[in-house]
């Protein structure tokens, strides 16, 4: 789940679409974990198949080089302290994300089969993971075109490296720990046994039989709101206020304008191809 996922898990909860509850087939393997199966077009596998390829070979070898280039070592990227502190933080948690939870989904959607062998605890994991890191990188991503933005209006304010280093750390600090605010829910209230949803290929949560099921359903909602509508918005309204600024900042300026902007055009572009293939298998 990513930052527009969550978004529309939000949408879905508001018209009373209980995701993973009624599912047309559902069958355990022989280590106790529950495999929702669904009879769905091949086509659609085909499509998050090369969206999974496309994101791993763009995301390995890219969030390399802007980690080379943000390093404090090699300095190649001129900006403020605070956004390169922010882009640093992206670019790990989207490291992170590839690397265990996209290209185990790839596995997944290659071979029908989860990649931990229906290790149950593994399984568990995996879907804490896949609400930690996107919901980290939203919160990163959005922090970037906020902080980008009060220094095109207020300058001033960010000549002290010092305050902003620390500012900077403050921020990264709180978008790591909101990541884990889905995975505490569900410890505390949710289900010990995970589900495999063949819709995405993917761990799922699951508050099956759970005691306190409706309180977690709305506190599920409330952290789709806060989490992912919220920030969502905020990218697109500051991302579109950044390309007004394009013309009247000199060309140092201008280039960190143009990378944050980069930064967060990529991040809701890439994610659009699952989202529609989501969407659609939602509807089984």
């Amino acid at each position: 789940m990513d930052c527009i996922q969550l978004v529309y898990t939000y949408l879905c909860t508001c018209n009373k679409m209980v995701p993973y509850t009624t599912p047309p087939f559902s069958h355990n393997s022989s280590s106790g974990l529950e495999y929702l199966t669904y009879n769905l077009p091949p086509a659609t596998n085909t499509i998050l198949i090369i969206w999974s390829v496309i994101v791993t070979l763009a995301s390995l070898p890219g969030n390399t080089i802007i980690l080379f280039c943000t390093s404090p070592m090699y300095p190649v990227l001129k900006m403020d302290t605070i956004s390169l502190i922010f882009i640093r933080h992206i670019a790990v948690s989207d490291l992170a994300n590839t690397v265990l939870v996209v290209l185990p989904t790839l596995w997944s959607l290659v071979t029908k089969h989860a990649l931990f062998g229906d290790n149950k605890q593994v399984c568990l994991l995996a879907a804490y993971l896949q609400t930690f890191f996107p919901i980290t990188s939203c919160l990163l991503v959005c922090a970037l075109n906020v902080n980008k933005l009060a220094v095109l209006l207020n300058p001033v304010n960010t000549l002290n490296s010092t305050r902003n280093r620390r500012t900077g750390c403050l921020v990264v600090t709180a978008a790591w720990f909101c990541g884990t605010v889905p995975g505490i829910q569900h410890l505390i209230f949710g289900n010990k046994t995970p589900l495999f949803d063949t819709r995405s290929y993917r761990c799922i949560a699951s508050w099956k039989n759970s005691k306190l099921a409706s309180l977690w359903m709305l506190l599920d909602s409330a952290t789709s709101v806060v989490f992912g509508l919220l920030p969502f918005f905020t990218i697109v309204v500051t991302s579109i206020w950044l390309l007004r600024f394009l013309k009247k900042v000199g060309v140092l300026q201008k280039q960190g304008v143009m990378l944050t902007v980069a930064v967060a055009g990529c991040y809701i572009v890439s994610n659009i191809p699952y989202l529609g293939v989501y969407h659609y298998r939602k509807t089984w």
